[in-house]
């Protein structure tokens, strides 16, 4: 992948001799802006795409036949640069290939060993075919493989669990949570953000996670910072320090990932948000301010989220708790525990409860 966005330096220049310097727009302009160049390179890199990265196979296919023809003249008259030559690009075409593959292969962990053009096809194929959905049961169990038919109860289950449900009376269930910001925190949290933190964000980011609506990875604002760096940033920063961000930045594909082998109802899958990179940079860079004090914030029993902590550690207290319960039967008390299976609880989490329960941990409201 990297390599392919190396050879298609050439398209930034073309962009960036109709980008105009950004300090000449308003603030609150400069995110839009950088939405609308994002879009249209997006566009020339498919049709750049589809004319020289598409067809790898068929040209392999053309350099080995006329590398069979230059090692039989090299063989009959002893010049060998034309076989040298050709060498070399067909293994520049195996290692485009290999990459090209092992980018829709979503394998992150094996990392520059020998070459795997076998490995990788298969893979993606089957991501391909356990991702697909050949149909659905509808609310009354029957069997649906039309595609317009599901899609249609899909969007309507999706719907209805991304609605929020209107709690009122939040403040009876929050007051039990204390205020753990402190004025301090609130002073470091509130400061505004630097064309530093924004940098720092993107060096952090996975360079090759699947893409958003945007069609960018991570990789190509890390390998073109020096080009398009102060643009990004400063647009980043028109959101971030103007507490307001452009509708289209919030754009997001939902792709579903089956959480069993053959999923037949709508629970069976696992909605993920697939982001624009503009909208990861903006997480990431309020995420890294917050990191410094979590440590400070979350309760000592929560394990996630923290460095150097292990959620597995909660796994063996509880399961050591329950061994402890089943083993303790000789007095008069007992004990008893319960199981609470919280059914899609990251999606259900209310956006009004999450602003009231920061306000009331001490966070600012700007």
């Amino acid at each position: 992948m990297k390599t392919f966005w190396r050879m298609v330096k050439h398209m930034i220049d073309v962009f960036k001799s109709s980008w105009p310097f950004p300090g000449l727009l308003k603030s609150k302009l400069r995110i839009f802006f950088l939405s609308r160049v994002l879009a249209k390179l997006q566009k020339r890199l498919k049709s750049w795409s589809r004319d020289h990265s598409g067809n790898v196979k068929n040209h392999i296919k053309q350099v080995k036949e006329k590398l069979w023809h230059a090692e039989k003249d090299s063989a009959r008259f002893g010049d060998h640069e034309e076989v040298i030559r050709l060498k070399k690009e067909l293994n520049g075409l195996h290692d485009k290939e290999e990459k090209m593959w092992q980018q829709r292969s979503r394998v992150q962990w094996l990392k520059n060993e020998d070459q795997n053009t076998k490995f990788f096809p298969g893979t993606a194929t089957q991501r391909k075919r356990k991702n697909f959905i050949k149909g659905l049961r509808d609310g009354n169990g029957i069997w649906q493989e039309d595609e317009e038919v599901f899609s249609v109860l899909l969007n309507d289950f999706y719907t209805n669990l991304f609605t929020s449900s209107n709690p009122q009376d939040l403040d009876r269930v929050l007051d039990g949570v204390n205020a753990v910001v402190t004025e301090t925190m609130r002073v470091e949290l509130d400061r505004p953000f630097t064309s530093e933190e924004v940098g720092e964000a993107i060096k952090g980011m996975a360079p090759l996670k699947a893409p958003g609506s945007d069609g960018m990875p991570p990789l190509f604002f890390q390998t073109y910072g020096t080009d398009i760096g102060m643009d990004v940033s400063q647009a980043v920063l028109s959101c971030l320090n103007s507490r307001s961000i452009l509708r289209s930045i919030n754009h997001t594909f939902i792709t579903l990932i089956p959480k069993v082998h053959n999923p037949e109802r709508f629970s069976d899958f696992h909605p993920i948000s697939l982001c624009n990179v503009i909208y990861k940079i903006i997480s990431k860079v309020i995420a890294n301010r917050l990191k410094p004090l979590l440590n400070s914030i979350i309760s000592e029993t929560q394990s996630a989220f923290i460095a150097d902590l292990l959620i597995i550690d909660n796994i063996l207290i509880a399961f050591e708790s329950w061994h402890h319960v089943k083993n303790s039967c000789l007095g008069k008390k007992g004990f008893m525990a319960m199981k609470l299976d919280m059914s899609n609880a990251y999606d259900r989490v209310e956006w009004v409860f999450l602003e009231k329960i920061l306000l009331k941990m001490g966070f600012s409201d700007t």
